[in-house]
This record gives C-alpha cells, structure tokens and sequence, in this order.
C-alpha cells in the first residue's frame, strides 16, 4: 500500500511540476510585456495573464490538496511525525525516495525561478507608477493659493 500511495505523490509532484512550468511560461510573459512597456502598462495584455495564472492556480491548489492528503495517508501509515525526507528515507525504497526527492527538488527550483521573475515584474510596475506620478503636473500650495486670489480678484 506505501508504494501506491507514493507512486501517486511523485505522480502528483509531476502534475504540479508541469503546472508550475506553465506558470513560469506565464510569468516570463508578464516580465517580457512590462520590460517592452517601458514605463507604459499593458493593462489588457497584463490582465490576461492574470486570468490564466489565476485558473492555472486553482488547478495548482486542487494538485495540493490531493498531495497533502496523501501525505497524510503516509504519515499514519508509516507511523512518521510528519512528511519529510529525512523522516521518509529509511522508510522507503531506495529508487522510490531518490524520485521523491528529485520532485521536490525540481518544484522547489521552479517556484524560486517563478518567485524571481514575479518581483522582477512588482518592481517595473512599482517603476511605472512611480513615472506616472512624475509625470504628473504638480502645483505648490502657493500656485493654489495665487490661482485662489485670482478667481478671487476676478469675480469683485
């Protein structure tokens, strides 16, 4: 019974490693569109990316919950505080935790490449708005307060 339940959380990482790799696909779009912006947002093309990230999320939340509740079934099964390598590797075959392990490792290396270019992506846009707010025309409360006497002076 291990066994299965293992071979269906590695199954389980797989999906999960190939949603993350869409998700870094997306994310590489997002930072590709804001690096071409150059200041401009592309809110549309943006906001699709978002969408798709979005539903690609779900999946990506769905994915979890099946992989803890296996991990559950082989934490009581194998009588283990909790799911974790150093715990599993006695436990388990020999090529079983090695695949285990490389899932992991792999997902652990996508979500850092994911991480990376996602404040790569914050930081442009935070540049953008900061442009756009330069941009914009300032008055001085002096400029407000001679605008002011100067209706002023025009309506008497």
């Amino acid at each position: 019974m291990t066994r299965e339940i293992i071979t269906e959380i590695i199954e389980n990482f797989k999906q999960q490693k190939q949603c993350y790799s869409r998700m870094l696909d997306f994310a590489g779009e997002q930072l590709a569109i804001l690096e071409k912006s150059q200041g401009q947002v592309y809110a549309d093309e943006i906001e699709v990316l978002l969408a798709r990230r979005n539903k690609l999320l779900e999946e990506i939340n769905q994915n979890n919950r099946e992989n803890r509740n296996l991990q559950q079934r082989i934490v009581k099964e194998l009588g283990v505080e909790e799911f974790v390598l150093g715990q599993l590797e006695n436990k388990l075959e020999s090529e079983q935790y090695q695949a285990l392990k490389e899932q992991i490792s792999n997902l652990g290396k996508l979500l850092e490449m994911i991480s990376e270019k996602d404040q790569q992506s914050q930081e442009l846009m935070q540049q953008a708005i900061k442009s756009k707010r330069q941009k914009k025309p300032r008055g001085s409360s002096r400029q407000a307060s001679q605008a002011y006497k100067q209706s002023k002076l025009t309506r008497e």
